[in-house]
């Protein structure tokens, strides 16, 4: 599995054959003699290959090594019955719950509203609102490179967001609710040399925020500043970018996704035409969700509709297909970190997901900031209707408050 920030190198198939080696060792040392346990357990793990951890070159393996074993022998002794998978799941989910910081800022000052205890509280047209704590922002960004990085070690060569997607977790409700931010949305940008030197922020289309970056995670924190400032200040410190590439595999992982074509395009892959039943599998999905005609004002607008489309009908299979398999996860997790960076671990995302299906986990609206697109040189601007913006940050983010 690829690294992500240093974490959960581990795949799930590694953690259940380590955990049934480790229930297998622990079930024979009960026949052992007290001495023997006592002078030769060590030997016995570092000299049998089952009782081996997975391979990885990290800082941090041994600490997480030993966290894992001991966690797991616990689990090994009180959930009597369950299936190793169910206790590496269990593993997973309570480590994730543990590395996940609660959003502790709210909203920034605005004119629209009165804003107490650091933008906790809002007063918006005669009715008060509390910072929702137990949403989780995730920021989800698709980049039209073909692999993520710098040409030549050189900032401003990593490519654009065409896809910038603000997922917003309610923990304990157990809904998702998204928010498309349109990559000509008109931004602050932090901008950077080709060296890396800071030299100012810049107003742009959102999307140029990943070319100021590394391609990966340095790009996809540029791009969370940028949405930050358009949300209000509400905090993004999650996010995960993927390349053109991993649309396909991502898709077929999950078996092809089906949809009915709202408009008809042509892309080099093929011609679809509107009200078109049609299995994407493949580039043929890569093709759906990133086809447009960059002549037409509106082209963008015209593929949001089917990217939103799309990901419902990907976010339905991905789902069904967890709930039959969990080691669903570890495989999406998997395949996604071929063609991704991230800072959502394995540990992170299994806590999600396993939290959000206990809760009967649904797709609560996939919005898109309101805003105007107009014509400019040399790009097209999407202007942002901000009074609006702010109403999607309250009814994403906030609710109303309890009157004492």
């Amino acid at each position: 599995m690829a690294q992500s920030d240093g974490q959960d190198l581990y795949t799930i198939d590694e953690l259940t054959k380590w955990q049934q080696a480790h229930t297998e060792n622990a079930r024979s040392g009960h026949a052992r003699s007290r001495h023997h346990r006592r002078t030769s357990h060590h030997e016995a793990y570092a000299s049998s290959p089952a009782q081996s951890a997975p391979s990885v070159s990290t800082a941090h393996r041994t600490k997480r090594w030993i966290f894992l074993r001991v966690l797991a022998g616990l689990l090994c002794l009180l959930l009597t019955g369950t299936t190793a998978l169910a206790s590496v799941l269990a593993v997973l989910h309570f480590k994730g719950k543990q590395q996940v910081e609660p959003v502790l800022r709210g909203v920034a000052e605005t004119p629209y509203a009165v804003t107490y205890n650091e933008g906790k509280i809002v007063e918006y047209k005669n009715q008060k609102y509390a910072l929702n704590e137990n949403i989780v922002p995730l920021l989800l960004l698709g980049v039209d490179q073909e692999r993520l990085g710098l040409e030549n070690g050189q900032i401003g060569t990593a490519g654009q967001a065409d896809l910038i997607l603000v997922a917003a977790l309610d923990l304990k409700k157990g809904t998702v609710s998204l928010v498309m931010v349109p990559r000509d949305s008109m931004a602050d940008v932090n901008l950077y040399a080709v060296d890396g030197t800071p030299i100012g922020v810049k107003r742009l289309q959102i999307c140029l925020s990943f070319a100021y970056g590394d391609g990966k995670l340095g790009s996809c924190r540029n791009v969370a500043t940028s949405v930050e400032r358009l949300l209000y200040e509400i905090p993004v410190r999650l996010y995960g970018v993927l390349d053109m590439n991993g649309i396909p595999a991502l898709n077929d992982a999950v078996g092809g996704v089906d949809v009915t074509v709202p408009d008809s395009f042509q892309t080099s892959v093929r011609t679809f035409q509107k009200g078109e039943s049609v299995h994407l599998t493949g580039e043929t999905a890569k093709a759906y969700v990133r086809g447009r005609n960059k002549k037409e004002l509106r082209s963008d607008t015209v593929r949001r509709t089917r990217q939103i489309q799309y990901i419902r009908a990907f976010w339905n299979k991905a789902v069904h297909a967890i709930q039959r398999n969990p080691k669903t996860i570890s495989t999406l997790y998997s395949t996604a970190m071929r063609y991704a960076d991230t800072n959502i671990s394995l540990s992170k995302a299994t806590y999600f997901i396993t939290t959000l299906l206990a809760k009967g986990v649904r797709v609560e609206d996939i919005r898109t900031l309101n805003g105007e697109m107009v014509p400019a040189e040399p790009f097209p601007e999407y202007i942002l209707d901000e009074a609006s913006v702010f109403e999607t940050v309250l009814d994403v983010f906030f609710e109303p408050a309890e009157e004492n």
